[in-house]
């Protein structure tokens, strides 16, 4: 035995569950005749084979029928009661005016028990079975089969429900009046032996180790005398355990082969060439534990007398040629056992065209099938059985022979499997032509498209050249195995255009010259690259306008107000100022502006910037901004605070400070504190607090004119963030869920500003020892009456008042990061107003198609592309961050923290509120989205409203985001980031969440291009793709990581991005090692969408570029 590892499949036919008992045959309606739209030439291999009438022809296997592509018959399962006829003569070697075939039919996917009859097109079906199976089981047998003179065979499905069919060819008869000894003769099929009803034995089953002697000769349509051999179709059934039956012209002692295995409870069939004893009979032996019911039908048989024509059969007593369990050495993924097939068993050893082997699978870890073939540079096109895991399958093969004499038996499988063969017959003849033709030359690339990849070449002048196999793999390294690589082209021209491929992708080509058998040449290899995609000019679509971050109120008739884009605004007591730019700042930043502003009167400040600046505010004028030197990454002045035109005083969280004389800025002194805020009262009082970073404890300094003293003020874990002071004997600096007093000399211990403990003091602002206000962004204002806190006044429903306060006499300012304020008259709150329209930073986007897109940025607004420039902002709402489209003119936005949603058709419609804080949504086509709220539920709409959450995912205690892709009603894939489980909507019903694999931690997104290819990732690198019932690992790249936003416009075609903005392709098997910027700076790339494989937008902060 020779055992060769291959890599790649050229057929993987899928097994399922064991088959249950199947009913008689019955009689089925008329059949439809069912023809392909036409028929594949002869892949055979030039030769001469039998000219005898009756003589047998062996064929290498190749697939005449597959139901579920539509080969040989219009795609779609057969229904049960209904017939397919296949058009065999003059397809695949078998030529016009045969009458009889030898094919293995297989059934796949069953949806019911049943039956299938294989008979000539336009007669009556027989009362017998060809094969039989179960619901969802993968059954194979040989089947010799009468052909219609129109060379049609009829396969009649009897049972229930409806199952795919294929077929592959084995052999056939030559036709005409066979008069030569050992030349087949074919009968209609017809049942001599059925124990269920006594037919040929008595009504019982079959006990293990019993035989059933069958009379043969005179039934059936065998003669009574001249009879040699019958091939028999015998099926067992209603098992009681597992066994095997062995047929025989007389069983004698204990057997050592077999001719069918059965399960218990499975109903199985095997073809049989079988000798007839003297009498005419033949034994049917049942080696099990349980008992058995034995069918046999005589679908042919062959004369007595010693065989000398070509294409004569032979059946011979079994003996065993193989069998791996001996030296326990199964074959593995695509090893292949050679078998010397003659001069052994009674089979010459020359003149032998094919031998009849009884193939046996057992032990098998996994699915797969087997192929038989002749041994040589031959590729396995069909196969001859299928096997599921643990299972004991046979089938009898016609296997071509090799020119000395030998088969090979090449598995198809994932794990391994032990294989038996025993030889029952032999066909003589001379054996095909295994010599491959020369190889292509001359191989050539061009690249007409920037994704496709053009070859030429010259082929061989052989006269058996019947084609080119095209493989491509990914990558520079061509394959040099002729079953590794996808199959591309199968081709007889000399030229392929390879289109349709992965921008900047290298792929790698290896040419197959073949005969018909396919026996393959020499290969032809080249290597090529699509080229990738270019990246258009950023352009600044969104900058970030408003989100007021400081303000300072000298008086309560006039303040002065910053906001993080760079402009200032002025409170006259009434009203507002219109913004106006005040400083230059890079609006492409988030936060770029403002950071903090101290005023001594209304017409002096000082101002921190976030670029590490400070700048002053003298009449009506800002100056320019200076930036007093820090060590490098230090970070900027978090607070200003001034007394006058000739004092002011900055500090930062790393316990620099710096001075303003009323002309420079002193040089900054590091002092031990750790300062977010401070408040100066006079030239030579100044109180900054803050907290280490490192423990948390909370720390204020006081400035006395010359030097800082540093005191603690709040224990470990403890966070402290703003101190005002309203003279040089009280300050009050708050925290989380805490204040603090100083009273001239020391400070209080910490007190709870409430009893929960929850209440985040972020800004306090005090005028007098009893008149102070602090702010938390969710739960609005206190204010300190001298001796007590009130309680929390809300000031917005959308909280968010992160902003900036500032209190004159006992009036306050408050204002949030939406651009709105909100003025305290010393009793009462009045309700928030915009006074800094706020927008910018693109957080969502989504083009369904390359001329229009619809994005939404952090600050609730849209802006659209229309194919030639964006347009907007249309404000949508405060917190409106995730937008999806299913057309230009349909699309869906979701507020999940105010639980709003906003349809698109051509305009923003009003606001409609969700049932739960729904997330970023899907929308596969106009009226349907979906979308999950934080603890796994899934909610649709049809754009009116959205219904009651479901459960899908059971995130407990904490609130996770769900990722989900659509890419029809009926179809979408969900991932939880929630230790990446996953579910698949089938348009009913959510399958049941399963997780990715335990190895695969939280998800950042999923997207899908097709009901059969979905991408997922983590922000550790690793990645999963979705093959439409499982996911598998895709293999880890060096390169790629913290991928978090995706895109597949393609299966063959994925892009993602990090959140440094390179850019990544996955070519649908794996991630290519060419990584690109997509030419935009930020902090984060926030989203990417391709409508089509080379258009990719991304939108980078406030800046949106395309790719072409």
């Amino acid at each position: 035995m020779r055992r060769v590892s291959a890599i790649a499949a050229a057929l993987l036919v899928v097994c399922a569950a064991p088959p249950a008992l199947a009913s008689a045959p019955a009689s089925p309606a008329s059949p439809a005749v069912l023809r392909s739209a036409s028929t594949s030439p002869s892949m055979v291999a030039a030769t001469a084979g039998s000219t005898v009438p009756g003589g047998l022809v062996p064929l290498p296997a190749h697939r005449l029928l597959d139901t579920r592509s539509g080969l040989g018959a219009p795609r779609g399962a057969v229904a049960a009661g209904t017939s397919l006829s296949l058009a065999v003569a003059g397809r695949e070697g078998i030529p016009a005016g045969t009458s009889v075939v030898a094919i293995t039919v297989t059934a796949v996917s069953p949806t019911g028990a049943g039956f299938v009859t294989a008979h000539a097109h336009g007669t009556p079906t027989p009362s017998a079975s060809s094969l039989n199976f179960a619901p969802g089981q993968t059954t194979p047998n040989l089947v010799v089969a009468q052909v219609s003179p129109d060379g049609l065979v009829d396969l009649t499905v009897g049972g229930s429900g409806a199952v795919h069919l294929l077929a592959d060819v084995a052999g056939y008869v030559v036709p005409g009046a066979a008069t030569d000894a050992a030349t087949l003769r074919s009968v209609t099929p017809a049942r001599v032996l059925d124990t269920r009803s006594g037919v040929g034995a008595p009504k019982a089953a079959v006990a293990g180790g019993s035989t059933v002697t069958l009379p043969v000769s005179g039934r059936g349509g065998v003669p009574r005398s001249g009879a040699g051999s019958v091939v028999l179709n015998v099926t067992a059934t209603g098992g009681t355990a597992a066994g095997y039956v062995v047929v025989a012209p007389t069983v004698v002692g204990t057997p050592r082969t077999s001719s069918l295995n059965y399960a218990k409870a499975q109903t199985r069939a095997n073809l049989v060439v079988v000798p007839l004893s003297s009498t005419g009979t033949v034994d049917l032996r049942v080696v099990s534990g349980g008992t058995v019911q034995l069918i046999a039908d005589v679908v042919g048989w062959v004369p007595d007398g010693v065989p000398s024509v070509d294409g004569a059969l032979t059946a011979v007593s079994p003996v065993r040629l193989l069998d791996t369990r001996t030296s326990n050495d199964p074959l593995g993924y695509h090893d292949w056992a050679t078998v010397d097939a003659v001069d052994v068993a009674g089979v010459p050893a020359h003149f032998v065209s094919a031998v009849l082997l009884n193939v046996t699978a057992t032990g098998a870890t996994a699915t797969g099938n087997l192929s038989v073939l002749p041994n040589g540079p031959g590729l396995p096109t069909g196969s001859n059985l299928n096997f599921l895991a643990g299972s004991t399958e046979a089938n009898l093969v016609l296997a071509p022979v090799s020119a000395e004499g030998f088969v090979d038996i090449f598995a198809t499988t994932s794990g391994s499997v032990h294989v038996v063969a025993d030889v029952v017959g032999y066909v003589l003849g001379d054996p095909l032509d295994t010599s491959p033709p020369q190889g292509v030359t001359g191989l050539t690339t061009t690249q007409p498209a920037k994704n496709a990849i053009a070859l030429g070449w010259t082929n061989p002048s052989d006269a058996d050249f019947t084609g080119v196999t095209i493989r491509r793999v990914v990558g520079p390294t061509p394959s040099d195995d002729p079953l590794v690589g996808q199959v591309v082209a199968e081709t007889t021209g000399a030229t392929f255009t390879d289109s349709d491929l992965t921008p900047g992708t290298t792929y790698s080509y290896t040419l197959w010259a073949h005969d018909g058998f396919p026996n393959v040449a020499q290969p032809a290899t080249t290597t090529a690259t699509t080229t990738p995609l270019e990246w258009g000019t950023p352009a600044v679509v969104a900058p970030y306008v408003g989100a007021p971050s400081t303000l300072s109120c000298p008086t309560s008739t006039w303040c002065l107000a910053g906001d993080w884009s760079g402009q200032s605004l002025i409170w006259d007591g009434t009203s507002w100022s219109a913004p106006a730019r005040a400083v230059d700042v890079d609006r492409e930043e988030d936060m770029g502006g403002f950071h903090a502003i101290g005023c001594a009167s209304t017409s002096f400040c000082a101002a921190s910037v976030l670029d590490g600046g400070l700048v002053t505010y003298s009449n009506g004028v800002w100056g320019s901004i200076v930036r007093p030197t820090l060590p490098a990454d230090i970070g900027g002045w978090n607070d200003v605070d001034c007394v006058s035109t000739t004092f002011c005083m900055a500090v930062n969280g790393s316990g620099y400070v710096t001075r303003f004389n009323g002309t420079t800025w002193s040089t900054p002194v590091r002092t031990s504190g750790y300062y977010w805020s401070v408040d100066c009262v006079s030239t030579t009082f100044c109180m900054a607090a803050g907290q280490d970073t490192t423990v948390g404890a909370g720390y204020a300094a006081r400035y006395n004119g010359s030097t800082w003293t540093v005191s603690k003020i709040a224990g470990a874990g403890t966070s402290i963030y703003a101190v005002s002071c309203a003279s040089t004997t009280f300050c009050i600096s708050t925290g989380s869920a805490i204040a603090v007093r100083w009273n001239g000399s020391s400070w209080s211990a910490p007190a709870t500003l409430d009893s929960s403990g929850s209440f985040q003091g972020r800004q306090v602002s005090c005028t007098s020892s009893s008149f102070c206000v602090t702010t938390d962004p969710e739960q609005g204002a206190k204010r300190w009456n001298g001796t007590t806190w009130s309680a929390a006044t809300r000031l917005s429903s959308v909280g968010a008042l992160n902003g900036a306060l500032s209190c004159a006499s006992t009036t306050c300012l408050a204002t949030d990061q939406h651009g709105r304020f909100s003025r305290y008259n010393g009793s009462t709150w009045t309700s928030m107003a915009t006074f800094d329209p706020t927008r910018g930073g693109i957080v969502d986007l989504s083009c369904p198609s390359t001329s229009g897109c619809q994005a939404t940025d952090g600050r609730g607004a849209a802006y659209r592309w229309g194919g030639s420039s964006w347009s907007g902002p249309t404000q949508l709402g405060y917190w409106a961050r995730s937008v999806a489209c299913a057309t230009t003119t349909w699309c869906v936005s979701l507020d999940a923290q105010m639980r709003q949603s906003r349809l698109y058709t051509g305009s923003w419609a009003a606001s409609v509120s969700t049932p739960a804080d729904l997330g970023r949504p899907s929308c596969p086509v106009s009226g349907w989205c979906v979308a999950f709220d934080s603890v796994g539920r899934a909610s649709t709409t049809t754009g009116s409203g959205w219904s009651t959450p479901k459960a899908v995912f059971a995130i407990a205690g904490a609130s996770y985001p769900t990722f989900v892709d659509c890419v029809s009603r009926t179809s979408c894939v969900a991932v939880t980031a929630y230790n990446a489980y996953w579910s698949r909507w089938d348009g009913t019903s959510w399958s049941p969440a399963r997780r990715i694999d335990s190895r695969f931690e939280g998800a950042e997104d999923v997207a899908c291009a097709s009901t059969t290819m979905c991408l997922a990732v983590n922000y550790d690198g690793a990645s999963y793709r979705f093959t439409g019932s499982s996911w598998q690992k895709v293999p880890t790249s060096s390169i790629v990581s913290q991928v978090y936003d995706l895109s597949c416009p393609a299966a063959n075609f994925c892009a993602g991005l990090d959140g440094g903005g390179r850019f990544f392709t996955f070519n649908g098997q794996t991630w290519n090692d060419t990584v690109q910027q997509v030419g935009v700076t930020a902090p984060r790339t926030f989203r990417l969408d391709c409508p089509a494989v080379y258009t990719c937008v991304a939108a980078a902060s406030t800046t949106v570029v395309t790719s072409r």
